[in-house]
């Protein structure tokens, strides 16, 4: 089975951008948060496993939120706490079959961004996806 990551990695950021409230291209994006964002959310996939013993392809995503504001990292990690795990959601183009947290004890951190803090936010999520088609 073909995954167009592009595709895929499209789609997982929009359907979290419903998950956390947010807007596509304005407070979530694909890949990375623009240098001129001060509060935003990433959603990128960074892996994908290929040693799995199941049948579906499946890849790491992680969800990254920098905030200016440490109040908004808890939203953020709250509220994929409370989305996880997820079983058969749908996306245009796939099923996500399942959606398993990766690690434990998420926690805002701090980090230093062009002269000032920022308060940053990570959760990797284990996604097992199938195409519409499949």
């Amino acid at each position: 089975m073909n995954i167009d990551v592009k595709t895929l990695e499209k789609e997982l950021t929009a359907y979290f951008a419903t998950v956390l409230n947010l807007t596509v291209d304005t407070n979530i994006f694909r890949g990375a948060i623009p240098e001129n964002v001060q509060n935003g959310v990433a959603v990128r996939i960074i892996g994908q496993n290929i040693a799995s013993n199941i049948d579906h392809p499946t890849y790491r995503v992680q969800v990254f939120g920098k905030f200016t504001n440490r109040d908004d990292a808890w939203t953020m990690l709250t509220k994929m706490a409370g989305c996880l795990p997820g079983y058969g959601r749908e996306t245009t183009s796939y099923i996500l079959v399942n959606m398993l947290p990766e690690g434990e004890g998420v926690t805002p951190y701090e980090t230093l961004d062009n002269g000032g803090r920022t308060h940053n936010a990570s959760v990797v999520v284990r996604v097992c996806v199938l195409t519409r088609g499949a």
